[in-house]
């Protein structure tokens, strides 16, 4: 009895030593389309549970794809870095999970010309464009334009 019940326990073994073979090896390649959908998937989690300093960072731009494996984030400043390489031990496995890929790694780089979406007011918006061309004042006074 115990030959049978040692085959049976050597049969499981090795089932589960496959199947964690497979999972270690999963190396699909995946689209920048999948990727920010997946990475949008993950942020709108993050709202959910009121992660909203995280989600904000998630939100700055779009993951790019390097080569097959690495993804590349910019962020704003050095303490976005640091908050999002906290928050790389929990997003990266929702990653490779996802994407089927357990090979991806994830580069978090500063990048302070990342411009940021800002809503200008009509004023706002003169005072940028004349200090660029200055001729544009005359512009204005000669057909008597408001803005």
């Amino acid at each position: 009895m115990s030959s049978i019940k040692f085959k049976r326990d050597n049969a499981k073994l090795q089932l589960q030593i496959k199947e964690n073979l497979k999972k270690e090896n999963l190396n699909e390649n995946f689209t920048q389309n999948q990727l920010n959908n997946i990475w949008n998937i993950y942020l709108e989690k993050k709202l959910e549970k009121g992660d909203k300093n995280i989600a904000s960072i998630l939100k700055i731009n779009n993951p790019k794809i390097e080569n097959k494996n690495t993804i590349n984030y910019c962020v704003l400043n050095d303490s976005n870095k640091i908050e999002l390489e906290e928050e790389k031990d929990q997003l990266l496995p929702f990653l490779k999970k996802h994407l089927n890929n357990n090979q991806i790694n994830l580069n978090i780089s500063v990048n302070t010309k990342i411009l940021k979406k800002t809503d200008y007011s009509d004023n706002e918006k003169y005072k940028i464009l004349l200090k660029k061309n200055s001729e544009l004042d005359k512009l204005r006074t000669t057909f008597d334009l408001e803005f």
